[in-house]
């Protein structure tokens, strides 16, 4: 099968019903675990930043909306919503199972780590 295009190495393409993914065009809530990893840099306050990643309970297909092709994904990168959380908000459930809710958007910068990204609007 071809790659999708935005797939990244190790994520395998897959044919799947758009229903049965996880889609741009809706909110998402997914189950899994919390990790983190130092970036590169630390604020004027001190304060090190880190990359969030949502590892989940079994691998998912991510698509476009409305779309049948996707790939497939253990993990992705989870990035808080500025408008609901403060620095260090996600630090609390760092190593612990999580249940996050928020929207997909695509990876485009060079921190984002992930090629689909959450933006987490509630973490529980």
């Amino acid at each position: 099968m071809a790659a999708l295009p935005g797939a990244v190495a190790g994520e395998d393409s897959c044919a799947c019903p758009s229903s049965a993914c996880l889609q741009f065009d809706q909110t998402i809530e997914i189950n899994g675990a919390l990790s983190s990893r130092r970036l590169r840099y630390t604020d004027d306050e001190g304060y090190d930043y880190r990359s969030y990643f949502l590892t989940f309970d079994s691998p998912h297909c991510i698509a476009r909306a409305g779309s049948d092709f996707g790939f497939v994904s253990e993990k992705i990168q989870i990035v808080p919503n500025a408008d609901y959380f403060e620095k260090g908000d996600f630090k609390e459930f760092e190593g612990q199972r999580a249940r996050i809710r928020g929207g997909l958007v695509s990876a485009y910068r060079e921190d984002h780590l992930t090629p689909t990204l959450l933006i987490a609007d509630q973490i529980e």
